[in-house]
């Protein structure tokens, strides 16, 4: 009994000599707790519509159950390519159709409850008028007008709604738009873990101690790192990616190539990122309990969950991280079809941070240099 109290007293030294761990151990579930809850909990996600020529009632409900724009009456698609509106509703007969953006499950969900929510609610006041006029005529007529049906009429033409997709389809499943979202999360946990522990290995073997005793410069260093972690992540995004849509059957809407270069870009950033922690992390467990706190908030406000209508600050978070980048531009690629111009962007983003989390692990190599 003694031994194991001995042992379980050295453990809790262990944590009071290395203050650093302990607090990641407690401070990193609470942050990654609270930011599940802000993102889980948020409001319910409030579509933009653009409508064309409604009946001025379904005018009225949708502004009820959505952000309604104008349609100006271009083309339904390009309009949507440009992100103005999450979908364009018109009358087609007497339907509505609803033409939607569908690149997210999430906004095609919100646009469809609240068209069928318009729907519900004009039939219900347009049996709610018909029933009006049926009181307000002589009692003769009033059973025979109901034995009729309620022949709506008038403002009561719309009877259903039909849809078309810009992106996606009928046919897409839920992994068809999670897809992109789980191949940039594998690829920044494989080679974020991989890159962070290398350090954190030469540092308890004595190597790196050793290495930065040598006239190698800690940019060297970093840079022969980074160089080594890029290649094996080449390769890994290529397993990942070709995998994903040969055997997994992820839908690839766009270049394959494109899906390759931001992978690959995404790839760099994470091993770059893991060596920037590892640079100030000095044992395996706080390597653990790094991941916990760097990569558990980037899945979060990657793109699996709709941001759309979460707290600002979080939007605002999530445009400094290399996963979101990487996501969207796997989504436009995957999802969307589109092409270098459109991801651009995003990629650009992405080697800015790699020469930011460059600066700041050469940087921290030299702090232990001096």
């Amino acid at each position: 009994m003694g031994n194991l109290v001995a042992v379980v007293k050295r453990i809790f030294l262990q944590f009071r000599h290395d203050p650093r761990t302990a607090t990641i151990l407690f401070v990193a579930p609470v942050i990654v707790m609270w930011l599940l809850s802000l993102v889980l909990t948020s409001d319910e996600y409030r579509p933009t519509v653009a409508t064309q020529q409604l009946p001025a009632q379904i005018e009225r409900l949708y502004q009820d159950e959505a952000t309604v724009v104008a349609f100006p009456g271009a083309a339904a698609d390009a309009y949507l390519r440009d992100g103005r509106a999450d979908a364009v509703v018109t009358v087609n007969g007497d339907k509505l159709h609803v033409e939607l953006d569908g690149s997210d499950p999430a906004r095609i969900q919100a646009v469809m409850e609240a068209t069928q929510k318009v729907l519900s609610n004009y039939r219900d006041a347009s049996v709610a008028e018909q029933n009006a006029r049926i009181a307000q005529m002589p009692e003769s007529v009033r059973d025979q007008a109901r034995q009729m049906g309620l022949s709506v009429g008038g403002a009561g033409t719309i009877t259903g709604v039909s849809t078309d997709t810009v992106y996606g389809g009928t046919d897409w499943k839920s992994y068809d738009y999670l897809g992109p979202a789980l191949l940039g999360i594998f690829l920044l946990v494989f080679t974020f873990i991989t890159s962070q522990m290398a350090l954190v290995t030469e540092r308890a073997q004595g190597t790196l101690e050793r290495f930065v005793a040598t006239p190698i410069t800690p940019w060297q260093i970093v840079g022969g790192y980074a160089i080594a972690f890029g290649l094996i992540g080449l390769v890994q995004t290529l397993i990942i990616s070709g995998m994903g849509v040969w055997l997994v059957g992820l839908r690839m809407e766009g270049n394959f190539g494109l899906v390759v270069v931001t992978g690959m870009t995404l790839t760099i950033a994470s091993v770059v990122m893991g060596l920037a922690v590892s640079s100030f992390v000095r044992t395996p467990i706080q390597v653990a309990q790094v991941m916990l706190a760097v990569v558990t908030p980037q899945i979060l406000l990657s793109g699996v969950f709709n941001l759309a209508a979460a707290p600002r600050v979080l939007q605002d978070i999530s445009v400094l991280l290399p996963l979101r980048h990487g996501v969207d531009a796997l989504k436009t690629v995957m999802i969307r079809g589109e092409g270098w111009s459109a991801v651009s962007f995003d990629i650009g983003v992405m080697w800015l941070m790699i020469v930011a989390f460059f600066v700041i692990a050469a940087w921290g190599l030299r702090k232990k240099k001096a």
